[in-house]
Order: structure tokens, then sequence, then C-alpha cells
């Protein structure tokens, strides 16, 4: 959650918030915010279902859960990184 939340709040707070002086910064997150606001609503929905403060969690689609949320982190990581 810390990298998810670093970017969300970080550099795209500033941009949301438009704060963002760097101009060649906030053409980037204009293309990749998209991204990384659904990658940071989806690890936000799986730890709110499988925090470490859940009692009794069902597991039956922690791996298919595992899954979606690792492609969101690839898809998120790849446009960051270009």
């Amino acid at each position: 959650m810390g990298y998810i939340a670093a970017g969300h709040s970080g550099l795209y707070g500033r941009i949301v918030n438009k704060k963002e002086r760097r101009k060649s910064a906030a053409n980037l997150a204009v293309r990749v915010y998209p991204k990384i606001d659904k990658t940071t609503q989806v690890a936000l929905s799986f730890n709110e279902k499988y925090g470490p403060d859940k009692d009794n969690v069902d597991l039956s689609h922690l791996q298919e859960k595992l899954s979606v949320i690792g492609e969101e982190l690839a898809n998120r990581i790849e446009p960051e990184v270009n």
C-alpha cells in the first residue's frame, strides 16, 4: 500500500490539486493518472477486504484477487518507467 499511496497522494495529488509547476510532469500525469487512479482503487478495495485488521476473511477468491491486483500493478508500473 505504501508504493500505491505515495504515488497517488504525492505527485498525482499535486497535479489533481493543480499545484504541480513542472509542465512536463503535469503533461505526463494527464496520460498516466487514469491508470494510477484505477490501480489505487483496486488496491484499496483489496486492502479493505483482506487487510491485516480483518477477522474471519473468506480466502476462497484470494488467488483471483491477487491476480487482479498484480495485473493492475504491472499496468501502473509500465507507464511510470517509460
